[in-house]
């Protein structure tokens, strides 16, 4: 994280997410490599966030209600495109570069290529729990989702 020569309002929480697919083969018992056929065809075995699936939803990351989270998210690919997406919520400000010169408000899904990064801030106006994911359902149900847990 590069923080920016203007800095950028302050959050109450801060996490970074990293997408990154996995395409992978079996070579002996749990011995994995990567399957270079799987990914030209565009189909991974899993897409997660800081690479594992699911650890998000199993584990969610605590926000309070009323308070700014901030999301720093790269999709490291090394394929596929991300629409980064809080279900349930609306990006107050989208950072496209991190910089504040060239913030977005009320941004509610943000696309990413492969490589790209962003800074998302959402404040949360209820307690519960919302979905963030890759809006791709695909690649949400093969791991890329996580929950933010929102409490008062």
């Amino acid at each position: 994280i590069v923080d920016p020569a203007k800095p950028l309002p302050p959050a109450d929480e801060s996490y970074v997410l990293v997408q990154s697919e996995w395409y992978t083969q079996q070579v002996k018992g749990a011995l994995m490599e990567g399957d270079l056929g799987k990914m030209m065809m565009g189909a991974p075995d899993e897409v997660v966030f800081n690479g594992l699936a699911f650890q998000y939803k199993d584990h969610p990351m605590p926000a309070k209600v009323g308070k700014r989270v901030r999301l720093y998210v790269v999709d490291a690919g090394p394929n596929l495109p991300s629409a980064f997406h809080v279900i349930g919520g609306i990006f107050e400000t989208v950072y496209p570069d991190g910089s504040a010169e060239h913030a977005l408000s009320g941004v509610s899904t943000y696309p990413l290529a492969p490589g790209e990064g962003a800074v998302f801030d959402i404040e949360l106006a209820q307690p519960g729990k919302y979905p963030l994911v890759d809006h791709s359902m695909r690649d949400m149900e093969i791991g890329a989702v996580g929950l933010l847990e929102a409490t008062p």
